[in-house]
């Protein structure tokens, strides 16, 4: 019934409704949990053109997904982890006053090593939003760890991450890279991407 509500076109229902289903994912099984999962998903979407009568709570929501990412790959199966990482996503563009920036690090940390390319271009895409949004100071002491990253999703066989990876670096550059040992390793590595028009 919840679902069916979530999926419905009637966003003044969906508040009381999306806490109603993050209770139900705990402890179910991995089918229901996606199912779930891509309800809110559905949700997120639209309440992002909807007004919304009643404040959404998604404190509930960051619980939720920090759970599921922080056993990727070891309960967490690599559907659900895609999902949750792209709920996240929605949420990071979104307000942010009710993210925990140490768990989802250090959540994203484990995702990080993922051999899923979907997995690994969606935890770029955070990674690049949190580098966006957040002071530089708050995100200081990450720093080193989410450029090591970037650096090897550069790399990757996947284009999708590396074009992901890109856009990091992207923005990175924008706002300056003073680090001449970080400067080293990316400079040759972007030449080495560069694709050339055989005209």
């Amino acid at each position: 019934t919840v679902l069916a509500v979530l999926m419905s076109r009637r966003p003044d229902l969906w508040p009381s409704c999306l806490l109603q289903l993050l209770h139900a994912v705990n402890g179910q099984l991995d089918a229901l949990v996606q199912q779930c999962l891509m309800a809110v998903e559905r949700v997120l979407e639209e309440l992002a053109g909807a007004t919304v009568n009643g404040a959404v709570r998604y404190d509930a929501l960051w619980s939720v997904c920090l759970a599921l990412l922080a056993s990727s790959g070891a309960v967490t199966s690599t559907a659900v982890t895609i999902l949750s990482l792209r709920i996240v996503n929605h949420l990071l563009y979104g307000d942010n006053t009710e993210i925990d920036i140490d768990a989802l690090l250090s959540a994203l940390s484990r995702c990080a090593i993922s051999g899923d390319a979907e997995v690994k271009r969606l935890t770029c895409s955070c990674l690049s939003i949190l580098s966006e949004t957040f002071d530089a100071e708050r995100m200081a002491p990450s720093v080193p760890a989410i450029q090591s990253f970037m650096l090897r999703a550069l790399q990757d066989a996947d284009m999708a991450v590396a074009l992901e990876a890109c856009e990091y670096w992207n923005g990175q550059a924008e706002r300056g890279i003073d680090d001449p040992s970080v400067l080293s390793k990316l400079v040759p590595l972007l030449v080495g991407r560069v694709v050339y028009d055989e005209d």
